[in-house]
């Protein structure tokens, strides 16, 4: 008995022993200590010394840090946002300066430690289409660059092409760039589901180029350009519209808490399917009048729209602009947008726009044109002001994406060349419109250089007399 009672007694040591082990090495795998040391960084957009509050887009960065915290939850604006390895980007839209404060929890095994910071933004007040449409002026195409490659996209020649126009008094950029169609070989989004790769080096130099306009105090305007894929097949089907939604998405997510000056244009030229004027080997298109090819216009600028929409944030007040068919023809859009009713949004949207483009007429402006077929100052200004009054009627303010004279041999810095360039932009922002003239440094151009990187004003003077 005086044995089994010993061995019994080691028995129970040994199971403690165990269980202590055990209980120890439980411990060591779950840190049931609470959180502690939590420390709150903000890195507000476009703060800089003279600008401390920020550049008015009123985006900051929140991260956090604490010794022992698992996840971490922050209250902003009367919010409780879950923060995502300890960050989160918020965009304040209150406007005027203003401090705000925010309290971050971290969390661990149900313990908990708060902490409380406060940030300054001088906020811009939100502007309208119209407001933001009258501040664009007049600018300028970055033509034939990110939209087919033919020019160079290296930020060294982007710099200079942009200081040159900034100092010609240009206040904007429009830059064409195509995403699911190949440009040099490759594309910025994937063929078959529309996600756009923002590893990919033309992206990376598209992206340099926008900041560096925007660090210009520039407004910037991106679009989706050559998409043949979508242009010449468009049927209004789910397969075409989750592809350009995607893209779309993507675009706007990334570019999310950029300020207003960046703005979104749909589609360049909506036209194959859903209109065009001219015939194209191998398709049978329909006019631009066709019923059919309005309403297909009409759903591809709201897939795109309602995508740019959905991602929220800065994009809410976004200025979207979208084009009538017939290659953004300025005469169609009294039938594309007739009335408010037709427009993504039902005309409610005040952050909406609509971009034209014309090369009317093209017996001059085309790059075969003659200055015989000039029409003269009176009629290139009544199609204008004729764009202006139905502006007006359903609402809409208006951007003039394109326009110019092109000669592929013939001199352009005649008279009548000067005319039509300075009557274009004289009576677009007599009307509140921006004009943004076509450069493709081609037909077009309207710079040159002997090395491609250094830019000057070509000596067809056209810029000079237009801003006269």
């Amino acid at each position: 008995m005086k044995k089994n009672m010993q061995k019994l007694t080691l028995l129970l040591i040994g199971f403690l022993v165990f269980f202590q082990s055990c209980s120890s090495d439980s411990s060591s795998e779950t840190d049931s200590s609470a959180p502690s040391d939590l420390k709150i960084t903000t890195e507000i957009t476009g703060a800089t010394a003279d600008k401390p509050n920020g550049d008015g887009s009123g985006t900051v960065k929140f991260k956090a840090t604490a010794n022992n915290a698992t996840t971490y939850q922050i209250v902003v604006e009367g919010k409780t946002l879950p923060m995502t390895n300890g960050e989160l980007t918020h965009t304040f839209t209150t406007a005027g300066t203003n401090t705000f404060t925010v309290t971050v929890t971290a969390f661990n095994n149900g313990k908990t430690i708060n902490a409380s910071t406060t940030v300054t933004l001088t906020i811009a007040a939100v502007q309208t289409a119209a407001d933001i449409i009258k501040a664009m002026g007049t600018g300028f195409n970055l033509g034939n660059t990110f939209d087919n490659g033919i020019n160079a996209t290296s930020i060294t020649s982007i710099k200079s092409i942009i200081d040159l126009y900034a100092a010609a008094g240009m206040k904007h950029v429009r830059i064409p760039v195509s995403w699911a169609q190949s440009v040099s070989g490759n594309t910025l989004a994937n063929t078959s589901t529309g996600k756009v790769d923002f590893t990919n080096p033309r992206f990376l130099e598209l992206k340099a180029a926008i900041d560096y306009a925007l660090s210009k105090d520039l407004y910037v305007v991106l679009n989706t350009h050559h998409e043949h894929w979508l242009k010449d097949y468009y049927d209004g089907s789910a397969t075409y519209n989750n592809k350009f939604s995607a893209i779309w998405t993507d675009i706007a997510t990334y570019f999310k808490s950029y300020s207003s000056k960046l703005i979104f244009d749909v589609l360049n030229e909506p036209e194959g399917t859903m209109g065009q004027w001219g015939a194209e080997a191998g398709f049978t298109f329909p006019l631009p009048t066709s019923a059919t090819a309005i309403s297909l216009t009409r759903q591809i600028n709201k897939v795109g729209y309602d995508a740019i929409r959905a991602t929220g944030g800065g994009n809410t007040t976004r200025i979207i602009m979208v084009e009538p068919n017939g290659q953004g023809n300025q005469g169609m859009i009294e039938e594309v947008y007739p009335s408010k009713a037709e427009l993504p949004g039902l005309g409610n949207d005040k952050y909406l726009a609509i971009q034209v483009h014309t090369y009317d007429p093209w017996a001059f402006c085309g790059q075969t044109g003659a200055d015989s077929a000039y029409p003269g100052a009176t009629s290139i200004a009544a199609a204008v002001t004729k764009v202006a009054t139905h502006s007006a009627l359903i609402g809409v303010a208006i951007n003039y994406g394109e326009f110019g004279v092109g000669r592929t041999s013939a001199a352009r810095n005649t008279s009548v060349v000067y005319e039509y360039y300075s009557t274009m932009r004289k009576t677009m922002l007599a009307n509140n419109m921006s004009a943004s003239v076509w450069d493709d440094r081609g037909w077009f151009g309207l710079i040159s250089s002997t090395d491609k990187i250094n830019y000057t004003l070509s000596t067809n003077n056209i810029v000079i007399e237009m801003m006269k």
